[in-house]
């Protein structure tokens, strides 16, 4: 590709002179170092936190640092971000997975222009069908908006 002199190529993967997410390009500036990655360990970081104030130090499971084995048990489907043991109103594991979703991605765009939170909510039920029937332990997608704006289990916890 040909760049004017002292023009600087686009940071999220696009190409010169083709439309990318402004989002994602954002999100990549973050934190060189982890791209779009960064946004979310900035949510999960404090999340896991007010967890183990909630339910004490050692209900926190980091599943996404350990082996895949440990959380098949109980989240056959998907490997979970977070894992809360015995957390849930029935004592039962409550399996977090964090993302952030971006409402001006082509695939979302004029859904989230009809309707405000449509990005969180349509990847929120895409965390729900991939983790599927847990059984007794509850699936808690925390869906932020790289814009700021929450899902609906982010706004109730």
């Amino acid at each position: 590709h040909r760049m004017a002199h002292g023009a600087l190529p686009p940071r999220d993967g696009g190409h010169p002179g083709r439309p990318s997410d402004p989002v994602a390009a954002v999100q990549a500036r973050g934190d060189p170092k982890q791209g779009a990655a960064g946004m979310h360990n900035l949510i999960q970081r404090p999340f896991r936190y007010m967890g183990r104030l909630a339910f004490g130090p050692d209900s926190v499971a980091k599943d996404d640092e350990r082996a895949r084995a440990h959380s098949f048990p109980y989240s056959p489907l998907y490997r979970p971000d977070t894992t809360f043991t015995h957390a849930s109103e029935t004592g039962n594991h409550l399996v977090a997975d964090i993302t952030t979703p971006s409402a001006t991605a082509s695939t979302i765009l004029q859904a989230s222009a009809r309707q405000p939170g449509a990005a969180a909510g349509a990847a929120a039920a895409g965390k729900r069908a991939d983790y599927g029937d847990l059984g007794a332990h509850k699936m808690l997608p925390l869906v932020v908006e790289a814009q700021g704006a929450g899902g609906k289990d982010a706004k109730k916890r």
